[in-house]
């Protein structure tokens, strides 16, 4: 008896089927799905595999294919469960459409591994405190990951090793270097408390009456269902239209019938708002997937799912892949967010793309929801490719917030603030006084986007990156926020030696500082990437500003998704040009969405709602479109230019991505990936594919890699992703030739 297995850990060179013999004394356990343990290659280490296929014929013990002599496998592993034959199958299609290994499709849909140890690894300060905090005040330390170690151990006292890489986003190769470095030690520590599950108990959310058109909705979807076969739907709301209520009714239907829905939030900090009304609602039969679990509540929600004990799964991106045998419902809100995409992973995928995969073969739904959705989707759902309900009044029939562009050019006035305009300064000031709440969007975290020589007009930059470095006011510090190095800003300018320093731009940092000197009284709570590091940060954040214990709250893209602020009467985007300036094809696009997404956030409830967009390029069409709130008037603008320029959803897009610390080096490799691209489209009679030369990627050099691209446009995707697949084997085999270190990957783009 022989197996067929795919290595958990492989890649294109070793992505093949090997075949082991099974030992007698297994043989009657062994099952496809099953990890099996083996030895691999000619040194025989130990790697785990997963049974894709068995043959059950008697095999001999010398037995050999293709010249080999065959080994047993060493044993079945057992600290992971079993893929059904259908999660094997959405391994095969996702395997399939990211170009991806067989081992990488594999980890998504595998159980947690539990371990119960009885001491877990604990990190403290090898150094006194006093010490500690002089290393801070000086540039002892040169990398962000590193110094933010110090800070939260200085905070927090001693914190589990897993723990502080969880929740403070920071790497373990920063912690290892601090432990070289002596400042550091880690030890072993019983652990501290027993493990409480995440579902708690919620205050009731009854059900609403639906008002006409979230119960045109409510039908449509109930319609779908009952069909008991696969369908999209894209239902487009404008903020606060009551989405999240035809969401509930849909679900709760759903379990009515004995079903199974997952509902998607595009960030971790929507979770616990979604949960509470889930919850509020439906009772425990709801469970929670996202990357701030612990190892322990990861589990014990991966579990609840895999013995059927609820019925519905709220999570970000990953929750796509919860283990239900049959999902009759996805539901991915705010569908527009990039967030949904996995751009730091080896299999580049987007859930919406899985949701589908898994719909088709359970015949069930997927229903998108944005008040601005995506210019692929809403094209599909006015071209019937999908259906498509309209959701044009707010569910509380209060109207849509007034909005005013403020042109900068004119209306700037340092006197008052170099932050806001004086009629911005006005608005926030009124709303103090009435003890309404104000939000203010502002795309960058830290305090100013850059420093600026006054004598010679050098731009402090990351020696790393080349990418102008953000002047973060805590600490004192310039901060790259592509790669992590930090210096402390210096007092003269290290270009000429003389003069100070202007700053450029502004982030969060400042804008709260700025609110703080014209509102000294106020309460502001910020939220970006700086404030929400730690375990239920987000929530915290999230709760102060709803019970009203904060006047302002100021944050980054975070703050536009989804978010129900009550006694918020007043939005402000700080700098909408910053959004229109970004360099990639649909700038435009998420520009529209950030900026119409945040001003909703404004006259939710019973008070009117204003919303003031800041910006010096005041006729662009996204920010006239965005002020108006009129989705419509943007696409017609947008879809032109999609057409025209040959972007989505018009053409398909392949980037073949490379970075080098060479920068000749990626430039030659990409014209050999620009030459090997157009023989493969020749030797194919692939006429139909646009391929441009090699070009810089927007973020240019990131921590001294050189980064390009080279753009692949077509009208088919299967002609796309098929040039994309025998392509990669050209890459491998160049990377081999280069001699110089190159990293790459492929991201298609429907």
């Amino acid at each position: 008896m022989t197996v067929d297995i795919f290595l958990l850990e492989s890649n294109i060179d070793f992505e093949l089927k090997y075949t082991y013999r099974v030992p007698e004394n297994i043989s009657g356990e062994i099952a496809v799905g099953m990890f099996v343990n083996v030895n691999f290659g000619v040194h025989n280490s130990k790697r785990i595999g997963i049974v894709w296929s068995i043959d059950r014929s008697e095999t001999p013990e010398n037995a050999q294919k293709n010249g080999y002599r065959l080994k047993n496998i060493s044993g079945i592993n057992y600290d992971y469960m079993p893929l059904s034959a259908s999660q094997m199958r959405l391994c095969e299609k996702i395997k399939k459409r990211y170009l991806c290994v067989t081992g990488d499709a594999v980890r998504y849909f595998m159980s947690p591994k539990i371990k119960n140890p009885k001491k877990v690894k604990t990190v403290s300060l090898n150094i006194p405190r006093a010490h500690a905090e002089e290393v801070l005040s000086t540039n002892t330390l040169r990398n962000i990951g590193q110094i933010k170690i110090i800070e939260t151990l200085l905070k927090t006292g001693d914190i589990s090793c897993s723990d502080l890489i969880k929740d403070y986003n920071v790497s373990q190769s920063s912690l290892n270097t601090l432990c070289k470095k002596g400042f550091l030690k880690i030890y072993e520590k019983e652990e501290a408390k027993k493990f409480e599950g995440t579902a708690c108990k919620y205050e009731s959310y009854p059900a609403h009456t639906l008002n006409d058109e979230q119960e045109n909705a409510f039908l449509h979807i109930k319609k779908l269902l009952e069909a008991h076969a696969f369908k999209e739907l894209l239902l487009h709301g404008v903020t606060a239209s009551g989405k999240t209520e035809v969401y509930l009714q849909s679900i709760a239907e759903v379990i009515k019938n004995g079903g199974k829905a997952v509902m998607l939030v595009p960030e971790i900090s929507l979770t616990p708002q979604m949960v509470k009304r889930f919850y509020g609602r439906l009772g425990d039969c709801v469970a929670v997937l996202h990357s701030r679990l612990t190892d322990k509540q990861k589990y014990e929600e991966w579990m609840r799912i895999k013995r059927g004990e609820v019925a519905v799964v709220i999570g970000a991106r990953s929750a796509v892949f919860a283990p239900f045998k049959k999902i009759d419902l996805f539901i991915i809100d705010e569908e527009q967010e990039p967030s949904y995409k996995a751009e730091d992973e080896s299999v580049r995928y987007h859930a919406s793309d899985i949701a589908v995969m898994r719909a088709e073969e359970n015949n069930s739904v997927v229903v998108y929801g944005s008040a601005t959705p995506r210019i692929s989707t809403y094209y599909r759902g006015r071209t019937g490719e999908i259906d498509y309900v309209k959701m044009e009044k707010r569910a509380s029939h209060n109207a849509l917030p007034d909005t005013t562009v403020i042109d900068m050019r004119e209306s700037s006035d340092k006197a008052v603030s170099d932050v806001f305009s004086p009629q911005l300064v006005k608005e926030l000031e009124q709303n103090y006084i009435n003890n309404e709440q104000s939000v203010l969007f502002v795309q960058r975290r830290g305090f100013s986007k850059q420093l600026l020589c006054r004598d010679c007009g050098k731009v402090m930059r990351c020696g790393k990156c080349n990418i102008a470095m953000t002047y973060h006011s805590k600490g004192n510090r310039l901060i790259c926020h592509y790669c992590g190095n930090t210096v402390i800003a210096p007092s003269n300018c290290p270009s000429c030696g003389t003069g100070g320093f202007d700053t450029r731009g502004f982030g969060t940092e400042k804008v709260e500082k700025e609110l703080q000197r014209l509102f000294p009284e106020s309460r502001t709570v910020r939220m970006d990437t700086d404030t929400t590091s730690g375990r239920d940060a987000h929530e915290k954040l999230i709760s102060e500003f709803v019970d009203q214990n904060a006047d302002f709250l100021v944050g980054t893209q975070m703050i536009a998704k989804g978010h129900d602020f009550p006694n918020v009467t007043l939005v402000g985007i700080v700098s909408a040009d910053s959004l229109i300036n970004m360099q990639e094809y649909n700038s435009s696009e998420r520009a529209f969405q950030l900026i119409a997404q945040v001003a909703g956030r404004a006259g939710r409830a019973e008070k009117p709602g204003r919303a003031y967009i800041q910006a010096y390029n005041i006729d662009d069409y996204a920010v006239q479109s965005a002020a108006e709130q009129d989705y419509e008037k943007f696409y017609k603008n947008e879809i032109i230019l999609r057409e025209v320029l040959h972007y989505p959803p018009f053409y398909k897009m392949a980037f073949i991505n490379f970075s080098s610390l060479d920068d000749r080096a990626a430039y030659d490799f990409g014209m050999a990936v620009f030459d090997a691209a157009k023989a493969v489209c020749n030797e194919n009679s692939l006429a139909d594919i646009e391929i441009l030369k090699p070009a810089r990627q927007p973020a240019q050099k990131v921590n001294g890699w050189y980064k390009w691209r080279v753009v692949i446009k077509c009208e088919s995707f299967e002609n796309i992703l098929n040039l994309a697949d025998k392509l990669r084997y050209n890459i491998s085999a160049l990377k081999k030739m280069s001699k110089a270190d190159m990293r790459s990957n492929i991201d298609i783009i429907k």
